[in-house]
Order: structure tokens, then C-alpha cells, then sequence
């Protein structure tokens, strides 16, 4: 039978670079039902839930553009990226 408990040696954390993803497709999530959530809640009646709706897109968005960049930052595309701008330089 398999053990439910961690492994003692590895209390690591994990990359933020390696959940970004993960956490992106959240944010895009969000944004994709707020008109749904707009259909089935209705319009804001106060101007504090407008600006709550508004603000949670917003923000949702920006965490998926955030994580996009923190994730091709870490990736080789990018690493590839900066060896060809310092050649390019250096000739």
C-alpha cells in the first residue's frame, strides 16, 4: 500500500515558473465566464459592484498576461533568445 504522506526529503517548493501555466488557464477561465456571470447575475445595481466586476476582470486578465511572461521567460524559446541577441552584439 502506498503511503498518503510526503516524502521527508522533498519539502522543496515548487517553481512558481512550473505552475504558471496552471495558474494562467485560471485567469482565463475567469475572464471567459464574466459575460456569463453577466448574463445570469444581471447588470451591477451600485456602482461598487460595477466597479468589483470590472476590477476582477481586470486583474484576471493581467495575471494571464503576467503568467504568460513569467512562463516564456523560463522557457528555452527565450533562453535561445538571449544567446542570439548577444551574438548579434558581440559581431
Amino acid at each position: 500500500m502506498l503511503s498518503q504522506l510526503p516524502d521527508e526529503g522533498s519539502s522543496k517548493p515548487i517553481p512558481l515558473w512550473q505552475i504558471a501555466p496552471a495558474i494562467e488557464f485560471v485567469c482565463w477561465v475567469v475572464v471567459g465566464l464574466a459575460p456569463l456571470l453577466y448574463v445570469i447575475i444581471g447588470a451591477p445595481v451600485t456602482s461598487d459592484q460595477a466597479v468589483l466586476q470590472v476590477s476582477i476582470v481586470v486583474l484576471a486578465v493581467l495575471g494571464a498576461i503576467l503568467m504568460r511572461v513569467i512562463g516564456f521567460r523560463n522557457s528555452r524559446g527565450w533562453k535561445e533568445l538571449l544567446v542570439r541577441l548577444e551574438e548579434e552584439e558581440v559581431t
